[in-house]
């Protein structure tokens, strides 16, 4: 995941076959950590797979190279970056760009089942890989895991990421009583 900490408590980060749902309240930095996983399995040659439904492609693609460079993504949107945090971030673009083939990024504003399948038999060439899916706009946590385990939504993307042997990370908006929980960071599951 490239974060120490959830690592040791994941046994190890994501493991290929297994669905993790990421859930929280909107901007609570559900982004933020998916882009740290994602970072992680790019430094690990790992083939990733990025679906969003929220932020562009080219908006993630920004936010992924300025955490690569150590710049605030703030600064490359006002155009503000100093030379040194300039020369990082090309430095950073170049490396992506030769490692093009490990990862690709799709906007889809409203996923489908069946694009989702179709888009990972298209990319997932071999098993191991990363597929991550971003801010699913009308996929609330209510649709997308029941009352009594996981919803069909769920329950086919875990079939999924064991059938072709990648992890997947969903990010859905938590609804209902988190006004009443304590802590209101995000959550894995």
């Amino acid at each position: 995941t490239g974060l120490a900490d959830l690592d040791h408590s994941l046994g190890g980060g994501l493991r290929t076959g297994d669905l993790y749902t990421l859930g929280s309240e909107l901007g609570m930095g559900r982004t933020a950590m998916l882009h740290n996983f994602i970072n992680a399995a790019f430094d690990q040659d790992m083939p990733t797979l990025l679906l969003s439904a929220g932020l562009s492609s080219t908006g993630h693609m920004g936010r992924l190279l300025c955490q690569r460079a150590g710049v605030g993504s703030h600064l490359l949107s006002k155009g503000t970056l100093t030379g040194d945090q300039l020369d990082a971030y090309v430095s950073h673009v170049r490396h992506m760009a030769q490692k093009k083939s490990l990862f690709k990024l799709g906007d889809a504003h409203f996923l489908r089942e069946q694009e989702v399948e179709k888009a990972c038999e298209d990319f997932f060439t071999a098993p191991s890989g990363l597929l991550v899916i971003d801010g699913l706009e009308g996929l609330k946590i209510d649709h997308y895991i029941g009352a009594n385990g996981y919803a069909p939504w769920a329950m086919k993307l875990e079939k999924l990421a064991r059938s072709l042997g990648i992890a997947v990370v969903v990010s859905v908006e938590l609804t209902g009583n988190i006004g009443a929980r304590p802590c209101k960071v995000p959550r894995i599951s």
